[in-house]
């Protein structure tokens, strides 16, 4: 894997190469019912150098986990059919069976959360809550830190010291 230094708007680089020796796109699975949102992010992380994933409720979200693993998922908790909640549990449930492939990280994009819902989704391990309308460089900042490396960050200069 090659690591360079992230500049806050692209994709990380902490990279596998593909058999062509290019470096390979992270993937992210956006899960939401609101269109506008999933354009909104599909275009921003386009922009930014993602491969991107689309599912418009819980249930079509775990018929792409079945087949394609992605590097993270950013995850709406209401939705139609199946909500992000019982997309959690799904999950949590296929790591507690011993399948590590579905330890995927989650960012939760949300509108409305309660302390209830905030609590429940981080003892369900998700990596992060992003609210909407989203602020795009929180967005892309917390996406970055949970999809690369930590191996691959390389850390800021540290402050002067008096």
């Amino acid at each position: 894997a090659a690591c360079k230094q992230l500049d806050g708007w692209s994709a990380p680089h902490c990279h596998e190469d593909d058999k062509l020796g290019n470096p390979m796109k992270k993937k992210v699975l956006i899960v939401d019912d609101d269109s506008d949102v999933v354009t909104a992010l599909l275009d921003r992380l386009a922009m930014v150098g993602y491969e991107t994933l689309t599912a418009g409720d819980g249930i079509a979200a775990l018929q792409i986990l079945e087949q394609i693993r992605p590097d993270l998922m950013l995850l709406d908790l209401e939705m139609p059919h199946m909500n992000g909640f019982e997309v959690l549990k799904w999950l949590a449930r296929k790591r507690g069976d011993g399948d590590s492939a579905y330890a995927i990280p989650v960012i939760i994009i949300t509108a409305y959360v309660t302390t209830e819902q905030a609590a429940a989704a981080i003892r369900a391990g998700i990596v992060g809550f992003v609210g909407k309308p989203f602020a795009w460089q929180q967005l892309i900042t917390v996406l970055q830190e949970a999809i690369t490396p930590p191996s691959c960050l390389v850390p800021a200069a540290p402050p002067n010291e008096p």
